[in-house]
């Protein structure tokens, strides 16, 4: 088989026209939005795009350079699930990433464990059976890895009883209750994070001026509530992520102009307001991560060829604005922030039918801005 890869380089300086969204990713074989998933698969250290589609599981490896592309077929009788309970994460602990999906009746998770290597692709189709259904809804149900082992877990929530089911790497553990005592705020406010940097996943939920906390202890939750100012910004424009580089998980909300911290300090937040210019792209266009690679969350957010960048220095943010190509923006399903070219930096990937708009922020020392490159990805022919 032949690979065509095509990979067209260009550092641009000034603002182009405005975002040309796609109407329909088809024609190079995307399923839709909702299912489609980022990850490492093959374990190299950059970051992946698989897009269950039909009966088929439609994959593009990240070489650094390009992608390449390879569609991959369930066995016969199997189907996806519900894109609600569809996750990403490494349920047998292998370092590569995993695709998971709870069934029908939420009796069972159906798994492709990625077996990928290189360009080639390979998954094992598997069944993990549960002793007791899946009880909260998906908004409420959460798959990452709340012992700290390595290995992805579901948690799932109804009322005030969590209830965990632990990877041991072959199947799930019987469920249990973990705590009985967890208060909720809306769904959109509900994050995982690990607040008190013990390595284990928490639960954080936000209601109004209390942050109810589930601190994994590895083998339940202890609830506590940390207290914030009552103020937030939408669901879109609020965000866990680890701001102070301190290995725990903090929470930002942004509101126009001003940006509410809450830096945690291990067993409570430390909060402040942040000033930043009040430019800003959708919610959908706006990605938090390390986009400097000194260790710290920053936020991004694009809004036609603009992308306003805002760093964390530890008490304020610097902002700036970064160029790019104005008008090779896929729609917002299809872009994410991720190690896609680098497994030390982020890149922003942007799809676009048969093309990926490419953002690389530039070396430390450079004059800051995205390099922009259009990567081209190709069947075999």
């Amino acid at each position: 088989m032949n690979y065509f890869r095509i990979v067209v380089f260009a550092v641009l300086t000034c603002a182009l026209a405005a975002p040309t969204v796609a109407s329909a990713q088809a024609a190079c074989n995307w399923g839709d939005a909702a299912w489609v998933r980022a990850g490492d698969f093959n374990g190299d250290g950059l970051t992946d795009v698989v897009s269950p589609n039909g009966v088929n599981l439609d994959t593009y490896l990240s070489s650094g350079q390009d992608f390449v592309y390879k569609r991959w077929t369930l066995p016969p009788g199997a189907s996806f699930g519900d894109p609600g309970y569809t996750w990403i994460g490494d349920f047998n602990g292998d370092g590569k990433a995993d695709l998971a999906w709870l069934s029908a009746d939420k009796k069972t998770v159906y798994l492709l464990l990625s077996n990928a290597s290189g360009t080639n692709v390979d998954f094992k189709f598997q069944s993990w059976t549960l002793d007791f259904a899946v009880e909260g809804s998906a908004a409420y149900t959460w798959a990452a890895d709340f012992t700290g082992d390595g290995k992805t877990d579901i948690a799932t929530a109804n009322g005030g009883n969590v209830y965990v089911y632990v990877s041991n790497g072959n199947g799930f553990a019987p469920r249990a209750k973990w705590t009985g005592q967890a208060q909720w705020g809306a769904a959109e406010y509900t994050l995982i994070g690990d607040f008190d940097g013990n390595g284990k996943k928490d639960i954080a939920s936000a209601n109004g001026g209390n942050v109810h906390i589930l601190l994994s202890q590895g083998n339940s939750f202890n609830p506590v509530i940390w207290q914030v100012p009552n103020n937030w910004g939408s669901p879109g424009y609020t965000w866990a992520a680890d701001f102070s580089g301190d290995g725990k998980t903090d929470i930002a909300s942004a509101a126009n102009g001003n940006i509410y911290m809450h830096i945690s300090t291990g067993n409570s937040f430390s909060n402040s307001t942040a000033t930043v210019p009040n430019t800003w792209g959708s919610s959908a266009y706006t990605w938090v991560a390390d986009f400097n690679g000194d260790g710290k969350a920053d936020i991004a957010s694009a809004s036609g060829g603009n992308v306003y960048m805002n760093f964390w220095n530890g008490s304020s943010f610097r902002s700036a604005t970064w160029t790019t190509i104005g008008n090779a923006w896929g729609s917002s399903g299809y872009t994410w922030a991720n190690h896609f070219a680098n497994p030390k930096s982020i890149a922003i990937a942007s799809a676009n039918n048969c093309q990926f708009l490419v953002l690389l922020p530039t070396p430390a020392g450079a004059p800051q801005r995205f390099a922009s490159q259009i990567w081209f990805d190709w069947a075999p022919q």
